[in-house]
């Protein structure tokens, strides 16, 4: 294969019940003609990690991402036009140096618009051999503390949990990955990489399987479901 998009293409032509994904994507690199493609693939599963890290131009600049905030809401509203119903998380980085309330606020307001159902969120701390590494940290732990809180509290469990709502009485594949000790449940994820609890088996031979389930609940973080 000549680029990423010829790899998918070949990976796709493999025979069988199973899912692709791939994580970490750079909007420079998530052109229309690879959503195109993903829309039709038998194997792609509907999910796309997509990495934010900041919703501000300035801190965008700083970070070296190449990109703007612009650039990446058009990019993540396409990809879900174009596959409807398709899960995106993305990455965030609070207390980067220099990021005033502005910028932070910034990003919660990119948060609410893209609604995202899941977002792994992290504090800046210095990382050696970075050009990070070379500016000072000049924001608190507990002011980064806080923005984080906000974002996961105020944002992020709102917007995940619409998302969940809208799947409950829906009927979804699951792929089974692990048996939960602790709740005695089977636990895996749907194709758009919704963590799923099944509340009406406990059969461990199906990990590794897939299922077909009816989705009965929600939280923001997870669905309940009964293998039909």
């Amino acid at each position: 294969p000549k680029d990423f998009l010829q790899l998918l293409q070949r990976l796709d032509e493999i025979e069988g019940e199973w899912w692709m994904t791939f994580v970490s994507s750079h909007p420079n690199y998530m052109t229309e003609e690879l959503i195109h493609f993903l829309s039709k693939s038998k194997h792609f599963r509907p999910y796309l990690h997509f990495a934010l890290q900041s919703g501000s131009d300035h801190i965008l600049k700083r970070m070296n991402r190449r990109h703007d905030i612009d650039e990446f809401i058009e990019k993540t509203l396409k990809f879900k036009e174009i596959i409807p119903g398709v899960g995106i998380s993305t990455d965030v980085i609070v207390g980067f140096p220099g990021e005033t309330e502005e910028d932070f606020m910034e990003t919660a307001k990119v948060m609410e618009q893209l609604e995202f159902d899941m977002a792994f969120l992290s504090e800046f701390s210095p990382r050696s051999g970075t050009a990070a590494a070379l500016v000072k940290d000049n924001i608190e732990h507990k002011e980064k503390e806080r923005r984080k809180t906000y974002l996961n509290d105020e944002v992020l469990a709102k917007t995940a949990l619409k998302n969940n709502e809208k799947m409950v009485g829906t009927k979804q594949k699951v792929l089974v990955e692990r048996y939960n000790e602790q709740y005695k449940q089977l636990h895996g994820r749907t194709g758009n990489f919704k963590e799923t609890r099944i509340i009406n088996s406990k059969d461990k031979k199906l990990i590794g399987e897939f299922v077909e389930v009816e989705i009965i609940s929600c939280s923001p973080w997870a669905l309940e479901a009964k293998i039909i």
